[in-house]
């Protein structure tokens, strides 16, 4: 049996001085699999995805991402692992003066990818997200719902093993949304394994991938 790509036994986060944002949650996300991890603002989703990711440590449990135990790491290991997470991240995380085009080749550009190859994925990526026209613009010159299809082109430009998405339709219409997901799709297909979390009921119910709900800290059974 092949080890699950992420592993979260039995987590626990608080925040000073008592805030409970995860309850003693377990989760499994097998190699290849789409999740979706949907419940309310503040119920705990993006503090889960920043633990996978290793931007928080669980105040108790153990929290495995490929394999590697996210508490014995150390930084110079951390940073090398998150090479391996693509993540779109709610407040998109941009660099505002730099071009479309540039914020997404950036994350190409720190693996050392060559130009040729930068170019023809970035392209791909921003026809697939309808931002053809969009590449030479500053990112500062767009709407929320275009910066929030660039922070997603970002995450996926490496086609990483993982990619996290916190709440990637928030700011995009019904047709938006379907591209996004029929990007999700197709680098599910080419290897990644995804975990969304979102509240939107659109993603949700039409959805044919496993459902998971976070409720005030506690994790259920969509």
């Amino acid at each position: 049996m092949t080890q699950p790509v992420i592993e979260i036994t039995k987590v626990s986060k608080v925040y000073p001085p008592d805030i409970m944002a995860l309850d003693n949650i377990s989760l499994t996300v097998e190699r290849g699999e789409i999740v979706l991890l949907s419940g309310m603002s503040g119920a705990g989703k993006t503090t889960l995805l920043r633990l996978v990711c290793g931007l928080e440590r669980a105040s108790r449990g153990m929290v495995e991402v490929l394999g590697h135990d996210m508490a014995r790491l150390g930084a110079r290991e951390r940073q090398l692992l998150r090479q391996k997470i693509g993540v779109a991240y709610q407040d998109f995380r941009l660099l505002p003066q730099l071009s479309v085009f540039e914020n997404v080749a950036m994350a190409m550009e720190v693996t050392y990818k060559p130009p040729s190859v930068i170019r023809r994925r970035v392209e791909d990526l921003l026809n697939l997200l309808l931002l053809s026209d969009k590449q030479e613009q500053k990112v500062a010159n767009l709407s929320r719902g275009e910066q929030q299809r660039v922070a997603i082109a970002r995450a996926a430009a490496n086609a990483p093993p993982i990619i996290l998405a916190d709440e990637p339709t928030g700011n995009l219409d019904t047709t938006l949304s379907r591209q996004v997901m029929q990007l999700f799709e197709q680098l599910n297909d080419a290897g990644s394994t995804i975990l969304i979390a979102t509240h939107d009921p659109t993603l949700i119910d039409n959805s044919p991938h496993r459902r998971l709900e976070l409720r005030t800290g506690r994790l259920l059974d969509a």
